[in-house]
This record gives C-alpha cells, structure tokens and sequence, in this order.
C-alpha cells in the first residue's frame, strides 16, 4: 500500500534535538505514512537515538553528502508516499492532529502551505507565522519556510528537486519555481514549530548574494535583481545597526 506521506528529516549532529523531532512524527493520529531519516554520518549520539525508536515506518539512511539540499534530495527520491514533507531535524508537528487536518487540504494544482511557529532556544514559542499568500512578495524575501510546505510526489516530478549548488537558499528556489507553476494557497492553521536560528540567520550577507543569483537564473531581468540585491542589502546593514545600538 502506498503511504499518503512520506516524511523527511535530514540530520546531522542532531542529538540534542532528534528525539523530540522524532517522537512529534511517531504521535501523530495520522498513521498512514512512511519516515525517512537522512543523516550526514553523524558523530555524536544521533544515530543512536534515532535508533533507539523501533517503529517500522523509520528508515534510517547515513552517509556524508554535499549539503541540505543534496540531503534532501536523496530523501525525495527515496520516498514513496504521494505527499511529502520534509520536517528539520530541530522541528516538531505542532499538535498529534497536524498531518491528519492537513490531509484534508491538499490540492495538486496548488502550492499548499501552512502556518508555522517559532521557538526560542528556551524551547518556548515566541512568535506564530501565518503569511497570505503574495506572489511578488516571494521575489523580496523567502515568505514560504519549507517546513510548512506539504509538496506531492508529482509536482517534485514536473518541478525537480532542490539545487545543490545553492549552499543557504536551495529551498526559497525550489518555492519561487514551485509556485510559478503551482499558486499558493494557505490553509490556516499552524502545522509544525520551528527552532528559531539556522544557517539562513547565521550567514545573512551569503544568503541575499545567492538571492540576486536566484532571481537571475529564474530568468528575471538583471536590473530587478540587482534592485532587490541593493534593497536587501540596505535592510541588513540598517537592522544590524540599529540592533547594535539597543
């Protein structure tokens, strides 16, 4: 029988945080789904945790790879389910309901998302995110994070995969590509916690030059990218002083 989900979680070094990723997925009132765990060749104690759960639905892969998004990819391919969900190694379903009420809102003609909420290191959320979608606001800034993203099997087919060249922006891309073919839609209400932090917040500067090459490579004009590369530049640097000087 083909399971309705296949989730994905790619780790790394993870051990401080892989158990409770896991335990959200295996407590969910949705059982019909598969669980693929891609793991970078972990040192620490991850893969031990991981396989200190014996729930058949896990597969564990490890092995080194080239990044996230080569990480994510051989979980993609891996996959069997119609619909797939790639939840980080430091998120967790919101609720034991998540995946059973967003089976019920899933379209193949759209790009379905959902709200996501933010933890602090104190493992308190802070913040919910629940965005309307806007296409042009998508060429500004990454508005869709990918853990609230549900993509099917087909649409992964007909759009590919993440791009392994991209070393921090991989996910924005594969959204900007996902729902020029495919609108968005959000069907409000909060599907998974994410901690707060991550390789996008650590390497600002890196990320708004892999967005100006996004832009580019989706084929929109050279003087737009350099526009939104200029104004996202003055953002960061006008932030990070005000930020010094409170």
């Amino acid at each position: 029988m083909t399971p309705f989900y296949s989730i994905i979680t790619v780790s790394y070094n993870s051990e401080k945080t892989i158990a409770g990723t896991i335990q959200s997925v295996l407590s969910q009132e949705f059982k019909n789904f598969e669980y693929i765990i891609i793991d970078g060749d972990s040192k620490d104690n991850t893969i031990k945790i991981i396989q200190s759960f014996t729930d058949k639905r896990i597969k564990l892969y490890s092995e080194p790879d080239a990044g996230i998004a080569d990480a994510m990819n051989k979980g993609i391919e891996k996959s069997s389910g119609d619909w797939i969900h790639i939840l980080n190694s430091d998120d967790c379903y919101y609720s034991n309901e998540s995946l059973l009420k967003a089976s019920k809102h899933l379209y193949k003609n759209k790009t379905n998302y959902f709200g996501i909420c933010f933890k602090n290191y104190k493992d308190q959320i802070y913040r919910y995110y629940n965005w309307n979608y806007f296409y042009p606001k998508l060429l500004f800034k990454a508005c869709i994070p990918h853990p609230s993203m549900i993509v099917s099997k087909d649409q992964y087919n007909e759009i590919g995969n993440y791009n392994k060249d991209l070393k921090y922006t991989s996910d924005h891309e594969f959204t900007l590509r996902l729902v020029k073919k495919f609108p968005g839609k959000n069907r409000k209400f909060i599907l998974a916690t994410k901690m707060d932090g991550g390789v996008t917040h650590k390497y600002q500067l890196e990320v708004i030059y892999e967005f100006r090459e996004i832009l580019k490579k989706l084929n929109f004009p050279t003087l737009f990218s350099n526009l939104v590369f200029i104004l996202k530049i003055i953002n960061f640097y006008v932030r990070s002083f005000f930020y010094k000087i409170l």
